[in-house]
């Protein structure tokens, strides 16, 4: 999936169409890349949170329609102006975990348009048993996602956008 810019509802039917085809040929987890119902916009605003709160709601709808387990990452929080990177991983229709990005990637100036997140990932349990996400660039500080794993986690998620050229 390549998320279009701005374009919760057309990043929206192309998940969509993703996920229900994953779970035609038997899947049971699917990873949504990193910021996938927006990417990353130059300007974030009220409207686009809010489409993006209605996107994951049908996400987590979804995840029990299809009896599947659904993390990726989106704008969080409430404040247009700073908001964090969000992973979000979705059982049975609802949200089981959360997480916000502690890292920000200064090269892309991530640390300008985000609120880093201020605590480690914790240990999700899932019906697959223990697991842990992460977004992007925060799997590069072992420290950072180490204790998730020493507090039982069996799997580390990992989602990302990194471009392919």
């Amino acid at each position: 999936m390549d998320p279009l810019g701005g374009e919760v509802l057309a990043n929206w039917s192309q998940a969509e169409r993703a996920l229900r085809e994953a779970a035609t040929q038997g899947a049971d987890l699917c990873l949504l890349p990193e910021m996938w119902p927006s990417s990353f916009c130059a300007q974030v605003d009220r409207e686009l949170l809010d489409q993006t709160a209605v996107a994951l709601a049908r996400t987590a709808e979804l995840s029990r329609e299809l009896g599947l387990l659904i993390g990726g990452s989106a704008y969080g929080g409430s404040d247009p102006e700073r908001p964090s990177n969000r992973f979000h991983l979705f059982q049975d229709g609802q949200e089981i975990y959360s997480y916000e990005k502690g890292h920000l990637f200064s090269p892309t100036a991530e640390h300008l348009s985000f609120r880093a997140g201020e605590a480690p990932p914790r240990v999700a349990q899932t019906r697959f048993g223990p697991m842990h996400g992460v977004v992007c660039y925060d799997l590069r500080f072992p420290a950072w996602v180490r204790p998730a794993t020493r507090s039982g986690s069996r799997v580390m998620l990992v989602v990302a956008q990194w471009p392919s050229e």
